[in-house]
């Protein structure tokens, strides 16, 4: 038998508050962007590490706006970096959401996939008369694998 490692149900009142929820998420995040993969390329990325420089020149141009040029925004840059101070705790408690939703459904599938297992087992070995061949056939030919043909062996030199 197969260890369960998920048992719980989803009640469609939860999955409405869930969905009301992301919702408002996105609502209270009206700047949320959609990048293809190529734009996420392009983009100049400064990760953990590049942080404190990054805090040091919004210190600098606070400080000393005289170095900057007229056409560099000051109040925009400001503004960005109060942005990701804001930001960036939402955005690492979400991620951790997303890892613990993530690997629910990973054992979810696997607890699925673990019963299927069992099911069929249980089918093949309780097949008197073919009343389950038609369920036992269906799952080989799911997971049939197809021939290859032989590869040629290699020509020695």
């Amino acid at each position: 038998m197969s260890k369960n490692n998920i048992s719980a149900t989803l009640e469609d009142t939860a999955v409405a508050n869930i969905n009301d929820a992301i919702a408002a998420i996105r609502t209270n995040l009206p700047f949320l962007v959609n990048l293809t993969p190529g734009q996420r390329h392009t983009l100049a990325h400064a990760g953990t590490k590049g942080q404190g420089i990054i805090q040091d020149s919004m210190t600098f141009a606070a400080q000393h706006p005289e170095a900057l040029p007229a056409s560099f925004n000051s109040a925009e840059f400001a503004k960005d970096g109060a942005l990701n101070a804001a930001y960036a705790p939402v955005v690492a408690a979400i991620a951790l959401l997303n890892q613990d939703v993530t690997d629910t459904m990973i054992s979810l599938q696997s607890d699925l996939y673990s019963e299927f297992l069992d099911v069929y087992a249980f089918a093949q070995a309780n097949n008197r008369n073919g009343a389950y061949d038609t369920f036992i056939q269906a799952v080989k030919s799911r997971f049939a694998h197809s021939t290859k043909p032989a590869l040629a062996p290699a020509a020695k030199a």
